[in-house]
């Protein structure tokens, strides 16, 4: 519980900047991330009750980025997956972009039983309970960074 805290604590002093992307992981044991688009990334470990920070990226040819998390380190789709997508619309670096974003889950529900929150300033937030939900595709203009909070229920006991 007090690394959960202090993990908090700890994100929210830190200052977020525009095109960052926090993938903050509440659960009781790692996560691994991999990005797909015209250039591919292998899995990357999120370790428990720690976050991972990276930089929204679009894709110079899709101006859009797949992630996937999962509980296993290696980028097979067969095994429980939860699949964030985004695209920006316009230019990325300055105001009046638009980030377009949603979330799926692929050949199961890697977090069954644990919440999963994705939001940032000013966009409009997809909360699952249970690991589960659809609130199909968001969009917001000018997003400042996101942050995807995973078991974020373990945070709050």
């Amino acid at each position: 519980m007090f690394a959960a805290i202090s993990l908090a604590l700890l994100a929210s002093l830190i200052s977020s900047h525009a095109q960052e992307f926090n993938l903050n992981n509440y659960c009781d044991k790692n996560l691994y991330f991999w990005e797909v688009g015209s250039n591919p990334r292998p899995p990357v470990l999120i370790p428990l009750n720690d976050y991972i920070q990276i930089l929204f990226e679009p894709d110079p040819i899709t101006k859009g980025k797949d992630i996937f998390i999962s509980h296993s380190n290696t980028s097979d789709l067969s095994q429980p997956t939860l699949h964030f997508s985004y695209n920006v619309v316009g230019d990325w670096s300055a105001k009046g972009h638009v980030l377009w974003y949603s979330m799926a889950n692929i050949n199961g529900v890697p977090f069954k039983g644990h919440d999963v929150r994705i939001d940032g300033p000013p966009c409009p937030k997809i909360l699952w309970k249970d690991g589960q939900g659809d609130d199909g595709v968001k969009n917001c203009r000018d997003a400042q960074f996101m942050d995807l909070r995973l078991c974020v229920e373990m945070l709050e006991s």
